[in-house]
């Protein structure tokens, strides 16, 4: 029982494996770029966690695959693996601070099917440490 694989391929196949069959979209030569900030940063999920109300995709995390329960009050990683200057952007409007351990993946697309009206895909964020970031910067917020 996998649920979580790391992921060791190369970026431009983590890419593909995330088309749909016959998508008639065509990723651009070399646009493929992956940031990880830890070797098991980038995780395939099976999917069969029904508790997560989310079907199989790709994680990407701060830098560990996680466990399936949390069994801790508090999980973390710090790699000492620099941010992001695009999430800087946004974190620091609002915490006055940057990020950390950033993993990201940006590729350019073209859309070959000329039938095509769209282009979609399914984001969920899950942070184990958002409630003690959200109590701190609440306790922040009242002194």
């Amino acid at each position: 029982m996998a649920v979580f694989t790391p992921f060791s391929s190369s970026p431009d196949s983590l890419v593909t494996a995330l088309l749909a069959g016959n998508s008639g979209i065509t990723i651009q030569a070399g646009s493929v770029v992956l940031a990880a900030s830890g070797v098991e940063a980038v995780n395939l999920y099976d999917g069969s966690l029904a508790m997560l109300g989310i079907g199989a995709g790709l994680l990407l995390t701060s830098g560990t695959t996680p466990g399936t329960s949390n069994t801790l009050n508090w999980f973390g990683t710090d790699n000492g693996a620099a941010g992001d200057v695009d999430i800087d952007a946004v974190v620091n409007t609002v915490f006055q601070t940057q990020s950390y351990d950033a993993t990201t993946l940006s590729f350019d697309f073209t859309v070959t099917d000329s039938n095509a009206t769209s282009v979609s895909f399914d984001l969920v964020f899950g942070s184990d440490e958002f409630p003690e970031w959200g109590a701190y910067w609440g306790d922040v917020a009242q002194l």
